[in-house]
């Protein structure tokens, strides 16, 4: 039997309610459109999806936040329009002039139309202009559906307007229609020019139906439309038609496309930050390749997302003589070095303060050095976990981490990381038991995917660990009585009247409860290699309603000493459901496994802790394990959905209500957990609130009520308190 748990001295769950004292204490041209033939031109500024956003930003920023909206160069399309393609008999009669009277006496009564002629067509079929009129044969003759036919003709933009001709005619039985055309010059082919992005916009696919059929001005300017439509929705907001030519001999139609390259890119505002650091973070947009706003905004995100700037916003300027745009990115930056310091009370550290320095943007290259202190007193420690067995005793704390962070490492697109960190005190996940720990390591982290989607985190470190019994004897005493009773026996009754058989089990029972302390308390050195793998796809990464996010984590442990080697696998995968009125449903599933080895107990997977059940005490009422599962369902909708006049109140935008229900359990420790009194399998619903704090992010609020009763001190419900964003 093994007692293990988490490294740290102070479990994530109580970190924060520190981070919300110290923040309380301490103080975010256009798709050308040719609307008809010789119709003008209009300008719009097409809007690229929202990306998610989640690191230095008070909200996630979006096409609004980049500058001034794009402006392409004036278009004269509509002018070529009229000058190539327009035959000047459109200017003609009117289409009601094109009905024959010639051999059609009216007779004052309506007409069956016997028969239907198409005459003159040589490359649109019959069929094809039937089903463009509404006179069939069979219907009746009236002045009013032919004049609607000849329209209709006409709007194909394949005839001459001076040809087109209805010809009524009688005969035995009625009248026979006869409709004569004469069709445009034929188009055989159409070249394209400038259309560099085939990957991303393929205009000549988009064309290709045009060839083999009479020139269409309607169908011409629908299709370059189309083109620049096309453009814009995959981000080429400058891409635009910038000319086109017809030779009606040849029958080649020519398309020149200008996709809105950027000449050049210069920054202004960068007094600190040097333009090679600069040039790496917007690596995705390039000189002499098409300007594209999507692909722009992910870079834009992580010129916000470093923290350094106090507003970033981005200029367009056409290029004289050119169709180019020069790319201007105006920075104002912002102070990098930030000292804070802070206290409070909390559960697991008393009394406790904080101190933390972070400085920024070192040597203007985007190095970082962050450096975090903690420090409890043990005063009034444990007040909120006191049950029929307390499981840490009040005593002070000490954790100190640092972190050197250097981007880009050898002009890569890696981050490496040297951290070291210290901890003195409590160790929550095993037992009545105090820690001296420290250690230090390297950390490589990268980003990738065409919006930097997903990730890989790597770090190796090196670890010193020594846990010793805070209060032994009463602790054993304790897992004698839950052995005894877990055989069936009452402790009291072996103790006061022992005989031979009653001997023998609290013998055995004090012999196992030695081996389970002794296992529990371990001291040594272990080298610990982890990698996570992580894909997001998300409408936010703040603030989701909808996509995908999974991780998968392997974590191999050499250990030396009393400290097993042992290895980890982790993984998680949640689902976002969009409902109406900005709600959704979250559904996630987590699982841990123990793949290799025995993990101490310290580093064991447990059913509480900060993403684990709710509704119940985290350390003293759920179990361990070397095999982990937990499932959560959770549906959330703003709180303006209740209460309406809330959306007016800028505070209460973000604010979220949630009902949920965990359910979890954890094998490989049954006997322990029994022992102890705390459970292998948990179940829970609930209610809570999801609200954003300045410099922490957004936490969670929750009331849980446990479903499955607890061992010990079982109450109706119990508050959580996390991060909003659990998994």
């Amino acid at each position: 039997m093994v007692c293990k748990r988490d490294k740290n001295t102070i479990p994530k769950k109580l970190f924060i309610p520190i981070l919300v004292f110290f923040a309380l204490f301490v103080r975010f041209n256009s798709v050308h459109a040719i609307k008809e033939i010789a119709d003008k031109i209009t300008d719009k500024v097409d809007i690229a999806p929202n990306y998610g956003f989640d690191i230095g930003s008070k909200k996630e920023p979006t096409v609004d936040d980049l500058g001034a909206p794009v402006q392409k160069k004036e278009s004269t399309l509509s002018k070529e329009i009229d000058n190539i393609l327009k035959e000047d008999e459109m200017q003609s009669q009117p289409i009601e002039q094109g009905i024959n009277k010639t051999e059609y006496v009216e007779t004052g009564e309506l007409q069956k139309v016997m028969n239907v002629r198409i005459v003159g067509n040589n490359f649109i079929s019959d069929d094809e202009i039937k089903n463009l009129i509404v006179t069939k044969r069979g219907s009746y003759f009236t002045r009013n559906s032919v004049v609607q036919d000849l329209q209709s003709l006409f709007k194909t933009g394949y005839f001459i307007k001076s040809s087109i001709e209805a010809q009524p005619v009688l005969v035995d039985g009625g009248i026979e229609l006869n409709y004569y055309l004469k069709e445009n010059s034929l188009v055989k082919d159409v070249y394209i020019l400038g259309n560099n992005t085939t990957d991303k916009v393929n205009a000549y696919e988009m064309v290709a139906d045009l060839i083999g059929k009479p020139q269409s001005i309607p169908n011409t300017s629908k299709k370059l439309r189309e083109i620049e439509e096309a453009y814009s929705a995959k981000g080429l907001v400058l891409a635009r038609i910038s000319d086109i030519s017809w030779d009606p001999d040849s029958g080649i139609f020519r398309i020149y496309v200008a996709e809105g390259n950027i000449s050049e890119i210069e920054f202004e505002g960068n007094g600190k930050t040097k333009e090679i650091y600069l040039r790496k973070l917007i690596g995705h947009t390039k000189a002499n390749e098409p300007y594209n706003e999507k692909v722009f905004l992910k870079d834009f995100k992580r010129l916000r997302g470093t923290g350094y700037f106090k507003d970033v916003k981005r200029e367009l300027i056409a290029d004289e003589g050119a169709e180019t745009y020069k790319l201007k990115i105006v920075l104002e930056e912002t102070k990098n070095t930030k000292l804070g310091v802070g206290g409070g009370v909390n559960t697991g550290t008393g009394v406790f303060g904080n101190a933390s320095l972070r400085v920024g943007n070192i040597k203007g290259e985007g190095h970082n050095l962050d450096i975090n202190g903690v420090f409890g007193t043990g005063i009034g420690a444990n007040a909120g976990f006191n049950n029929n067995e307390d499981f840490f005793r009040a005593a002070t704390q000490t954790r100190i981490s640092s972190s050197y962070a250097i981007p880009y490492f050898k002009n890569s697109q890696n981050t490496v990381r040297a951290f070291g960190n210290y901890v003195s005190g409590n160790n929550f996940q095993v037992d009545f038991s105090e820690q001296t720990a420290f250690g230090g390591g390297l950390g490589l982290s990268r980003t990738f995917g065409l919006f930097d989607n997903q990730s890989l985190n790597s770090s190796l470190s090196f670890n010193f660990l020594d846990l010793n019994g805070a209060d032994d004897s009463n602790y054993i005493s304790s897992l004698v009585d839950g052995l005894l009773e877990e055989d069936g026996l009452d402790p009291d009754k072996v103790r006061n009247n022992p005989g031979i058989n009653e001997i023998d089990n609290l013998r055995r029972a004090r012999r196992n409860a030695r081996d389970t302390r002794e296992e529990q308390l371990v001291s040594g050195n272990f080298v610990n290699l982890q990698s996570t793998y992580t894909f997001r796809n998300l409408d936010s990464n703040d603030r989701p309603r909808k996509g995908w996010r999974t991780s998968f984590t392997a974590e191999p442990v050499l250990g030396f000493g009393d400290i097993n080697s042992h290895t980890k696998v982790r993984a998680s995968v949640s689902r976002y459901f969009a409902l109406p009125k900005d709600s959704s449903i979250l559904i996630n599933a987590r699982v841990g496994h123990q793949l290799l080895g025995d993990i101490p107990r310290f580093n064991q997977f447990r059913l509480g802790g900060v993403s684990g059940v709710r509704g119940y005490l985290t350390l003293s009422q759920l179990g361990f394990g070397n095999s982990l599962a937990i499932g959560t369902a959770e549906i959330r909708t703003p709180i303006y959905n209740f209460v309406p006049r809330l959306k007016r109140i800028k505070l209460f935008r973000s604010v979220d209500v949630a009902a949920f229900s965990d359910f979890g359990l954890v094998s490989g420790e049954n006997t322990f957990n029994n022992i102890t009194n705390r459970l292998s399998r948990a179940w829970s619903v609930g209610f809570g609130l999801r609200v954003a704090l300045p410099f922490v992010g957004r936490i969670r609020v929750d009331a849980g009520f446990p479903l499955v009763e607890a061992l010990t001190n079982n109450q109706f419900f119990r508050f959580n308190f996390g991060p909003a964003d659990r998994f």
